[in-house]
């Protein structure tokens, strides 16, 4: 399979898609604008203040939040944080998209069993996802062999700074 098959694959083969069609079409179809990190804090924008958290600044403190936590305890973190959101929601899915990579990780190997498929799947698609944009900046800024090496370079540090769990999540997908 090429990177861009890869890249371009929804996360689901044509064998689990009668599965996981209804559960993606809800996933996909409603996202609230104010989406639910794993710490069960929001990225929000304040008007009083006028301050906006960007998207990767609020994964990054995801990720440093949940770096000192082990995997029972991230896992459990998570499943609060889903909960309450569905609860403020109605029910709605939660957006993944400000989830630390060991957090998607996590829920990918859904190794104890707290996460729906609906989940996981979402999961999935979403560490696709940040893979296929990383891939997309490195080919909207000018697609030389200096800019495929950097990517090369930068692929290189993100897998050394990769969690276990990361790690065992990339081989499912």
């Amino acid at each position: 399979m090429s990177i861009f098959s890869y890249l371009n694959s929804s996360g689901t083969s044509s064998s689990l898609s009668g599965l996981y069609s209804s559960p993606l079409q809800q996933l996909l179809g409603t996202t609230d604008s104010a989406t639910t990190s794993v710490a069960g804090s929001k990225a929000t924008s304040s008007s009083s203040s006028g301050v906006v958290i960007s998207k990767a600044a609020a994964i990054a403190s995801a990720a440093k939040a949940d770096a000192s936590k082990d995997a029972a305890e991230l896992a459990s973190d998570i499943r609060a944080a889903l909960d309450s959101h569905y609860e403020e929601s109605g029910g709605r899915v939660a957006d993944m998209s400000e989830m630390s990579p060991r957090a998607l990780a996590t829920v990918i190997l859904n190794k104890e069993g707290g996460f729906s498929r609906a989940e996981v799947a979402a999961a999935k698609i979403e560490m696709k996802a940040r893979d296929r944009d990383a891939l997309e900046n490195v080919i909207a800024s000018g697609f030389s062999l200096a800019s495929l090496q950097s990517y090369q370079a930068q692929q290189l540090v993100d897998r050394a700074g990769m969690s276990v769990e990361e790690i065992s999540a990339r081989r499912q997908l």
